[in-house]
C-alpha cells in the first residue's frame, strides 16, 4: 500500500478528467520534477505511526506543521491502469541519508506523460470522491516531527523557520 500526501490549500481543476468540479488538490500545479516522477511511500496500512511519519515525511518542506490530508493506493490500483512505479532514493534533502529504513519505503510513479497524468488525476479524484482522504489532525502531525528530528531521521537545517520552531519548542 502507497501513501500519497494531498494538498486542501490549493484547489484543481479535473478538466483534464473531463469533470469542471474543484477538489483537494495534490502536487500537479507543481509537477515540475526532473525525471517526471510522483512521489509515494510504502506503508503498512494497519499501523498508524508508519502512516504518520511518512505522511509529515512529505509535508516537513511546507511554512508550518498543521493537519494533512492524504490517500491510500494499493499497487493493483497503480498497475490496473498502466501506471509504473519504482522504489528510488529521490527523497528530500531535510531526510537524514543515513536513514537506509525510511529511504527504502520512497517510491515513485514514473514516467509521467499527459495519458499517465489523466489517469492518476481520475484515480486521486475517485478516491477522494468515495470518501478515502484521510485527515491526520495538527497534534500528532507536530509530535511526529518531533519524534522524526529526536530520532535522527530529519535535518533541521532546511527546514523553513516556523517548522523548526514548532520542532524544537518543548512538548
Amino acid at each position: 500500500m502507497f501513501l500519497r500526501v494531498i494538498s486542501d490549500l490549493k484547489r484543481w481543476n479535473t478538466e483534464v478528467c473531463g469533470n469542471s468540479q474543484l477538489i483537494p488538490a495534490d502536487c500537479f500545479s507543481d509537477i515540475k520534477t526532473t525525471h517526471n516522477t510522483l512521489s509515494l511511500w510504502q506503508i503498512n496500512e494497519n499501523d498508524n505511526t508508519e502512516i504518520e511519519t511518512f505522511a509529515v515525511l512529505s509535508t516537513l518542506n511546507r511554512n508550518e506543521l498543521k493537519k494533512i490530508s492524504y490517500i491510500l493506493i494499493s499497487t493493483e490500483e497503480l498497475s490496473s491502469i498502466g501506471l509504473k512505479f519504482s522504489q528510488t532514493n529521490n527523497v528530500p534533502d531535510y531526510l537524514n541519508s543515513s536513514q537506509n529504513n525510511v529511504i527504502k519505503h520512497h517510491y515513485d510513479i514514473t514516467d509521467i506523460d499527459h495519458q499517465s497524468y489523466g489517469k492518476i488525476a481520475t484515480l486521486f479524484r475517485d478516491k477522494i470522491r468515495g470518501d478515502q482522504l484521510e485527515i491526520i489532525s495538527e497534534d500528532p502531525v507536530i509530535n511526529a516531527a518531533k519524534r522524526l528530528f529526536q530520532n535522527g531521521v530529519i535535518n533541521i537545517k532546511p527546514l523553513k523557520d516556523k517548522v523548526k520552531q514548532t520542532i524544537q519548542a518543548p512538548i
